[in-house]
């Protein structure tokens, strides 16, 4: 992968307000991490989102901070969005030191899902139930996801487990294991179809008595 680069200016929180930050194209930041001031950051927002595509949480940024020439290894730490717009409106950056291991999440990515025999042949769910791992390892060493292939999975009775994830021997995964990651499940009989079927009519008759009395109550 690219090297991947941010150039920050340092802002004065008093002088611009967020909101005209965000108006003009730039996105609000801090940046912090083990025996490091904060810092308060403006950054280009376009730029911002570009970079932050390609490295998620887990890949080294080169951020340039007021013209610097000699850049500060971070990570894209914490992003926030606005609850409607889904537009990213404030991120954290977490400085690290490439001679200390850090603790971070690493994602994790399904591929070849519609080509498995499970499901073309068999018509079963390939279920995701971790999308994430937990790892420690040196912040140059990290990879931005990991991918599993389930393409050859052709077997009700299969499942991924968090051992056998394919990373790098330098990243050291810290979850269970044991733990399933991605597991097969069978497609409903007629007998479950029909069951689901009368649950869900039986729910919805009940609804239906309960709103007729309240309304009953009401016209009281």
């Amino acid at each position: 992968m690219e090297e991947l680069k941010l150039n920050a200016t340092v802002r004065e929180e008093k002088k611009k307000k967020v909101k005209s930050i965000r108006e003009q194209g730039g996105l609000p930041m801090v940046l912090y991490g083990h025996g490091v001031k904060p810092q308060i950051l403006t950054v280009d927002k376009k730029d911002f989102a570009r970079v932050y595509k390609q490295a998620g949480s887990s890949t080294l940024v080169k951020l340039f901070v007021g013209g610097s020439q000699e850049p500060q290894n971070v990570l894209l730490h914490q992003i926030d969005y606005h609850p409607v717009t889904d537009e990213i409106i404030h991120a954290d950056l977490f400085q690290v030191k490439l001679t200390e291991k850090i603790k971070t999440e690493i994602s994790i990515v399904v591929i070849g899902a519609e080509d498995a025999p499970v499901v073309k042949e068999k018509e079963g769910s390939i279920i995701t139930n971790k999308d994430h791992v937990e790892v420690e390892a040196f912040p140059q060493d990290l990879v931005h996801e990991i991918t599993v292939d389930v393409s050859k999975l052709s077997e009700f009775d299969q499942a991924i487990c968090v051992k056998d994830l394919n990373v790098p021997d330098k990243i050291e995964i810290l979850d269970d294991p044991e733990e399933v990651v991605i597991m097969i499940q069978e497609p409903r009989s007629e007998e479950e179809l029909a069951e689901l079927e009368e649950e869900v009519k039986e729910d919805v008759e009940a609804v239906a008595v309960e709103e007729k009395g309240k309304a009953e109550e009401s016209e009281e």
